[in-house]
């Protein structure tokens, strides 16, 4: 290696500019023509974050070159005595190099566990609006939108004294679901049976089905209740009216129970069929791009669908557990206490078995 390029380099480390270095033997290299260009092309596209080069007046002059130096050849046979622990990409002291920059938290945090992630579901949210318009017109259950009145207020003038409508966004519902409902509430009273296709497919797993069964009344609940009647049953202190009421809050906690079933039974099938689609997805050649579309809408609806299904499991829940507190103040009513401590025993956690 040439004396005065060794010369030069050692001085250049020992400054901690070799980034300028290279900047500089680049700006050597490129005609001025190119170097505007770029230096043009760098200030439109500002939203990329490329790294802008620095100004004439930010470059730190240093000794001319060698006529002799080849960049290229140079920097690849470049020997590291006397440089050990310099670092070469920032400005830090070999001694303050050598030490872990990875950010941590702070000291009282260490032992403290990371925040679990929130379960916001598979379908993406914004995409609703589009899949709804898709399979209104799939459906052909879309309504027409109402003409425009011809009359239209200016627009300074609905702003000051009229406020912007939002549009909400509605699922049609087909006449067969108002028909389900109505057959359903034909008779207040009465329990339909589950069928055996009922029973086959929704057959879940037993621990979960147990979980699901009609709870007995706690004890201490039986026990303020009958302190005072010595019966063989705890259903025997009941009066008449509240043994009805006691029926009918079993049957409405079964029939949850069933909907939670098959809603469970659904999301299962519905949540594999989105592995099916997404392999299905990879076979398919990128160029047939008509089919990635009508896959992606396919895929976005069985993503609402798992999700949808999963909440009708929680709504049943949560009806199943209104129950639960209905029977607990049924047989808390004969027990002499104010409400205030009535409902707080009512309203305690259910322990599922």
């Amino acid at each position: 290696m040439p004396a005065a390029l060794k010369a030069w380099m050692e001085e250049a480390i020992r400054k901690g500019i070799a980034s300028e270095v290279q900047q500089y033997m680049a700006a050597r290299q490129v005609p001025v023509s190119e170097c505007d260009s770029q230096s043009i092309h760098s200030q439109v596209r500002t939203d990329l974050h490329y790294p802008q080069s620095p100004g004439q007046d930010d470059i730190t002059m240093h000794p001319p070159l060698p006529e002799d130096f080849r960049p290229e050849e140079e920097l690849e046979n470049l020997p590291l005595e006397g440089v050990e622990g310099v670092s070469l990409l920032s400005d830090i002291p070999p001694e303050e190099d050598q030490g872990d920059l990875t950010p941590r938290g702070m000291s009282d945090d260490e032992d403290l566990a990371p925040d679990q992630p929130v379960f916001t579901g598979l379908f993406k949210p914004q995409l609703f609006r589009s899949l709804l318009y898709k399979a209104k017109n799939t459906a052909r259950l879309s309504k027409p939108s109402p003409a425009p009145t011809s009359e239209q207020p200016d627009e300074a003038d609905d702003l000051i004294f009229t406020q912007p409508i939002t549009e909400v966004e509605t699922v049609p519902v087909p006449q067969m679901f108002s028909d389900l409902i109505t057959k359903q509430w034909s008779s207040a009273s009465s329990y339909v049976a589950p069928t055996a296709f009922d029973k086959k497919f929704y057959n879940l797993a037993p621990d979960f089905s147990g979980s699901l069964d009609t709870p007995e009344v706690d004890d201490p609940v039986v026990a303020l209740h009958s302190s005072t009647h010595v019966v063989s049953e705890p259903e025997e202190s009941l009066k008449p009216e509240d043994k009805r009421l006691e029926l009918t809050l079993r049957k409405a906690h079964q029939a949850d129970a069933w909907a939670i079933k098959a809603a469970t039974s659904a999301s299962f099938f519905t949540r594999a069929s989105l592995r099916w689609l997404r392999h299905l997805t990879k076979s398919i050649p990128h160029s047939n791009i008509r089919v990635h579309q009508d896959l992606a809408k396919v895929v976005a609806a069985i993503e609402f669908a798992a999700d949808a299904t999963f909440n009708s499991v929680k709504f049943s829940a949560r009806s199943m557990a209104s129950q639960v507190a209905a029977r607990r103040l049924l047989w808390l009513r004969s027990w002499k206490a104010d409400v205030k401590h009535k409902w707080k025993l009512a309203s305690s956690p259910i322990s599922s078995k």
